[in-house]
């Protein structure tokens, strides 16, 4: 069987990797987008733990909700195959985007963020480490937290959550007056993984506490409506479903 060029430097060091399906490829990730994953998109992503003069494997294919078909394949496709090159030593598992296993969950410690967008699927990929940037980033969870591009309007907002506004030059870790710490302290996270990772520390983050907008957030956003309070049961729920429907993707 003939091997892909990247199997030649996959599980030397202990670490991550992680590829990305292009035009049915590998193409490695760079590891400051690490936790970033396109819905357009799949991926695969290989864990080496090094004990000794063993090594030990965790190794996933990621699946986004748009990701096509035959990009979900090849990411299968490529996952097998590497793991056949590893001696069959690796786990396996299979991730669907908003079900991730607490193994797949656990090496980003910053969080996981969606964004929309992908190679394949007809969608454009947002450009984040230009300073012109303009998203919206839904923070929700307790144990799992996941960072949600969502649109970049009030109408996105509730006072139970946390959110990013993401400008480019400048960033807004916005915190509704009922979140929990556990979103705030996850938001900030992600906000510093933007600013540090995405804007090579070019961005000004700023900490915005709900009621107190600064004036160029309402310039962007318009005049602020009252917010819904969400849902405070959500947060738990999701983790626990989360849990539960990853458990269904492990091959051993």
């Amino acid at each position: 069987m003939v091997l892909h060029r990247e199997f030649n430097s996959a599980g030397r060091a202990p670490g991550l990797q992680v590829w990305r399906i292009e035009s049915l490829e590998l193409a490695p990730l760079p590891q400051s987008s690490y936790g970033s994953f396109y819905s357009g998109d799949a991926y695969v992503i290989l864990h080496t733990v090094r004990q000794g003069d063993r090594s030990s494997y965790c190794l996933h294919y990621w699946l986004g909700r748009e990701c096509s078909q035959d990009e979900s394949s090849a990411a299968a496709i490529f996952t097998v195959q590497l793991d056949d090159h590893l001696g069959g030593k690796p786990v396996q598992y299979r991730e669907l985007q908003g079900a991730e296993s607490t193994t797949f969950t656990s090496y980003f410690k910053g969080g996981i963020t969606y964004k929309t967008g992908g190679v394949a699927s007809g969608f454009h990929h947002v450009v984040t480490n230009e300073l012109s940037a303009r998203r919206l980033l839904h923070i929700k969870g307790r144990r799992v937290v996941r960072a949600s591009q969502v649109a970049l309007s009030w109408t996105s907002f509730n006072s139970g959550d946390c959110f990013i506004v993401d400008l480019g030059d400048r960033i807004y870790q916005w915190c509704g007056s009922k979140c929990n710490k556990f979103e705030r302290l996850k938001a900030a996270q992600v906000a510093r993984g933007i600013r540090d990772n995405e804007r090579n520390a070019r961005a000004h983050l700023e900490v915005v506490e709900e009621g107190s907008e600064p004036s160029r957030l309402t310039d962007v956003l318009g005049g602020k409506p009252e917010l819904s309070e969400g849902d405070a049961e959500d947060d738990s729920e999701a983790d626990v479903s989360n849990r539960r429907m990853a458990k269904l993707y492990m091959v051993h």
